[in-house]
């Protein structure tokens, strides 16, 4: 966290965070209609939705502070990307990866687990690594979810801890070791060709004409 960063967060703001850390960590009652709990349940709902803004992002680097000496990362870690064609891939403060390949792979455009994923037009990249600093963000869902009762927080876990979440910078030197996720047509896919001005269609896999498009 920068100097700046640092300075935007107040005294209240850290008391927060850490009264929450407090009352996640600590064996005993969790309330989770404690103004101080219930403030970074409603963060980590918007940060798992996907409603990111400025503020939450900025929270996000408290939340990380704070815990990451708690929930550290001892694996291997990934990142998948899809970015438009001509972009260059820029470092991050930080970023979301993934302990699971096949979940990075998915946010990449396909994994032979979860599916197709993709975005037209776009460059797709993976990223594994090992060390740094991380915090194991899934592992401190998982804690959360045990505790709470707040219906809304329960709702995101259920649909948001399947991607095994990490969050780490992610660095110039990280960004060295990406390579390109290349990966299998959409099955069905029909991939149309002017042939004496009669449409085809070919296998995904193979590349040969199936059949004319009646």
């Amino acid at each position: 966290m920068t100097v700046q960063q640092f300075m935007s967060f107040n005294e209240e703001d850290v008391q927060s965070i850490q009264f929450f850390r407090s009352s996640l960590l600590t064996d005993g009652l969790y309330d989770d209609y404690d103004e101080d709990n219930r403030r970074w349940e409603n963060f980590l709902i918007e940060w798992l939705n996907g409603s990111i803004n400025e503020e939450v992002l900025l929270n996000m680097h408290l939340f990380f502070d704070t815990f990451k000496s708690d929930f550290p990362v001892f694996d291997t870690y990934h990142r998948g990307m899809q970015v438009k064609t001509g972009t260059t891939l820029e470092p991050r403060p930080l970023a979301s990866f993934s302990l699971e390949p096949e979940v990075a792979r998915f946010f990449a455009g396909f994994s032979e687990t979860y599916g197709y994923n993709q975005c037209s037009g776009e460059e797709r990249y993976l990223l594994s690594v090992n060390g740094g600093e991380a915090l194991d963000l899934s592992n401190l869902l998982l804690t959360l979810q045990e505790r709470t009762t707040h219906q809304d927080m329960i709702i995101a876990l259920e649909e948001r801890l399947w991607e095994t979440e990490v969050i780490a910078p992610l660095t110039s030197e990280m960004l060295q070791l990406v390579k390109p996720h290349v990966f299998p047509p959409e099955p069905n896919k029909i991939q149309k060709m002017k042939k004496v001005g009669e449409p085809v269609m070919f296998s995904p896999k193979t590349g040969i004409v199936l059949k004319k498009d009646a």
